[in-house]
C-alpha cells in the first residue's frame, strides 16, 4: 500500500518537523488542523502562522521503497487552519458584551430623565 508523506515546516527553526505518513491529504489535513485548533497549548496552536504543512513524496510500504515529489508540495500555513468557530464565537461574545452596555446606557439615561 502506498502512503503519503507528510512533514510540517517551522519558520522560526528554518526547518521541516519529522515526517509522518497518512492515506491521503483529507487525513494529513485533519491532523494538521487538530495540532492548529488544539485546547492544550502547543507551540502550532499557538504561533499557526509560523507553521506549514507540506506533502513531501510516497512511501510503498510492500517495496519499501519512498519516492520524493522532487520539491516538497505546500498545502496550507497553520493560520489558515485555524477554527473559524472559535473566531465566531469570540466574535459573538464582543457584541453581546456591548448589547450590554448599550443596555446598561439606556437604563442610566432613563434614570436621569427621572430624576
Amino acid at each position: 500500500m502506498k502512503l503519503n508523506i507528510y512533514a510540517i515546516y517551522d519558520d522560526a527553526a528554518s526547518a521541516y518537523m519529522s515526517p509522518f505518513f497518512m492515506h491521503n491529504h483529507g487525513l494529513a489535513t485533519r491532523a494538521f488542523t487538530d495540532q492548529v485548533n488544539a485546547e492544550t497549548p502547543n507551540q502550532i496552536s499557538e504561533h499557526p502562522e509560523q507553521f506549514a504543512l507540506f506533502q513531501l513524496g510516497e512511501y510503498d510500504d510492500s517495496t519499501g521503497l519512498i519516492e520524493s515529489l522532487g520539491s516538497p508540495k505546500p498545502m496550507g500555513r497553520g493560520n489558515e487552519y485555524k477554527n473559524q468557530k472559535q473566531e465566531i464565537s469570540e466574535l459573538t461574545a464582543l457584541v453581546n458584551e456591548f448589547k450590554e452596555l448599550i443596555k446598561a446606557e439606556k437604563t442610566a439615561i432613563k434614570l436621569k430623565e427621572v430624576i
